[in-house]
Formats: structure tokens, sequence, C-alpha cells
């Protein structure tokens, strides 16, 4: 059931777009997911002086459906704290990373293959394309530098 209040989570441009793309707009969280319950754990009735949630004005943002649940009716639990938004934004981040990691780390390691073309194909693979410019494929880039890099070291790999 459709409860048709949200909540607005702003995040970075490729990360809204990765989200967007395999979540839709609005976000609609299956109530057994983490990030659903993460969502009913920490709703709130709104406290008093508080406006409900809006699009925020500058940046990119995804829009969150609240679930409706028994429980707590969206119709008067409609709040989540900045720090659990962030929690949220957290979460849906390391999504990202993990999915990146197990698409692209194996194959990252043929020495025929350009690391750049890799990115840029799972850039556009998950929606976050590089028309304006290349700000998406730099921040995946340094991310999955940085997750391989950590990986290579976990695991004691040493390349020549």
């Amino acid at each position: 059931m459709s409860s048709e209040v949200y909540i607005y989570l702003k995040m970075e441009r490729y990360l809204s777009q990765y989200v967007t793309k395999h979540w839709g707009d609005p976000v609609r969280l299956s109530s057994n997911s983490p990030e659903g319950k993460i969502v009913r754990r920490f709703l709130e009735k709104r406290p008093e002086g508080i406006e409900p949630d809006l699009p925020p004005d500058d940046g990119h943002f995804v829009r969150v459906e609240i679930p409706y649940s028994k429980e707590k009716d969206p119709r008067f639990y409609d709040y989540l704290y900045p720090a659990t938004k962030k929690l949220l934004v957290d979460y849906f981040d390391s999504i990202l990373l993990n999915n990146m990691c197990t698409e692209l780390i194996e194959i990252s390691c043929n020495p025929f293959l350009s690391l750049s073309d890799l990115i840029f194909a799972y850039c556009e693979r998950h929606g976050m394309p590089n028309l304006e410019d290349d700000k998406n494929f730099e921040t995946i880039r340094q991310k999955f530098y940085r997750a391989r890099k950590k990986y290579l070291e976990d695991n004691n790999v040493k390349l020549s």
C-alpha cells in the first residue's frame, strides 16, 4: 500500500543517480530490507515546530516513500532525524561500493583492459552518465581505487 508520504535524502549526484536507477523515483523500500528496517526503526512523529520534509533547494536528492505500517502510520510518523538520514545515505553508498567491487575487482586485474574504460562502462550501466562532465567518473574511479588498494593490502596481494 502506497503512503505517498516522503522523506528527502540529500546526497552526491552520482549516488542519487545510482539509487534512482536501482530503486526508482520515488524510492520504495521493501519492509524486510535493511534500508526499510532502518526507516521503520527510527521513524518518529514530527517534533513540534518542525515543518514537513521538503526537497532541498540545492544539490541532488532522492525521494523515499515512507512505507505504510499499522504500527507507524505515515500520516503521523513522518520524521527522520538528520543522523538517521545520514545513516541511510551511508548505507546506500556502501551498497554502491559493494556492488562496484563485486563487478570490477576481478576483471580490473586483466592487463588488456583499460581501467578507465571499465569505470566509464560501470557508470553508464548503473545510471551515472558522464554527459555534463567527468565528475561521476572521477568520483567512482577514486572510490574504486581506494577499495581495490584496501582489498589488495588486506589479502596480502603483491602486484609487480
